[in-house]
């Protein structure tokens, strides 16, 4: 989960994994959910992007929040919230394939609320297939990690994460920008 504080309203806003939702055409459980407080003391949740595939977060063909690599992974900083000045939120999060048996890729995704909702955005994606600098598959790491999302003075979002590849030889602090 992250908190942070709106700063038109100075209110706060949390983001957080519900591992009990569902949400339509999912298969398995969990979401990531945005709950703020509004100006009567309410608060609001809101979903935010959800997993999908035949199975739950940590086993083989699921496609999940956090991307972790073993059922009982240590998926620790794996999304961040952060506020544009006109009070827009913003999240920055791991989402992908779950465990290593599962093809597909892990991703750093961005979310922003807009008028219509939430848009998503793949910002970076990295392929689980075998390959010396693709992310880490092995049980024991967390791939992508330690993610940071901050705003420059015109509203561009830039992030920062970790990347273990699969060599395991060393690790890597990647930036992104928009």
């Amino acid at each position: 989960n992250d908190l942070a504080i709106n700063p038109v309203t100075h209110l706060p806003a949390v983001i957080h994994y519900d591992k009990s939702s569902t949400a339509a055409g999912t298969v398995a459980v969990g979401a990531l959910k945005y709950a703020y407080q509004d100006e009567t003391g309410v608060w609001r949740i809101e979903l935010v992007d959800a997993n999908y595939g035949t199975a739950a977060c940590g086993t083989i063909n699921s496609y999940c929040l956090g991307a972790p690599n073993a059922a009982a992974g240590s998926t620790s900083s794996i999304m961040k919230l952060a506020f544009k000045s006109d009070g827009t939120p913003a999240i920055a999060y791991v989402f992908g394939a779950s465990v290593a048996t599962v093809s597909g890729t892990k991703q750093i995704r961005y979310a922003e609320r807009g008028s219509s909702g939430w848009s998503i955005a793949t910002a970076f994606s990295s392929s689980t297939a075998a390959g010396a600098s693709n992310a880490s598959t092995t049980a024991t790491v967390d791939p992508m990690k330690a993610v940071t999302l901050a705003f420059d003075s015109s509203n561009r979002p830039h992030v920062t994460f970790a990347l273990y590849a699969q060599t395991l030889l060393s690790s890597e602090i990647r930036y992104l920008f928009r």
